[in-house]
């Protein structure tokens, strides 16, 4: 259990460096934001830059979902 509780923790700590980057670099970004490129490295794709808090969304919710998983475990044990 002690390895689970550590992997957590550095789950925990690795979606609040993936939401403050996120966060930080926002400001940054042009409006439209190559998300998909062909095969010569040629953007055919674009999007919004509000699409970019995706990835960290997905990020959390799968976190979430293994949490939720891990909770389910430790009672059936």
């Amino acid at each position: 259990m002690k390895t689970s509780r550590i992997l957590l923790i550095v789950n925990i700590l690795l979606l609040i460096v993936i939401w403050i980057f996120t966060g930080i670099k926002y400001s940054e970004l042009p409006e439209i934001i190559p998300t998909h490129f062909d095969l010569q490295g040629n953007v055919d794709g674009e999007s919004e830059k509000s699409m970019i808090w995706i990835p960290p969304c997905i990020a959390a919710f799968i976190s979430f979902v293994f949490w939720e998983y891990l909770k389910i475990l430790t009672l059936l044990w």
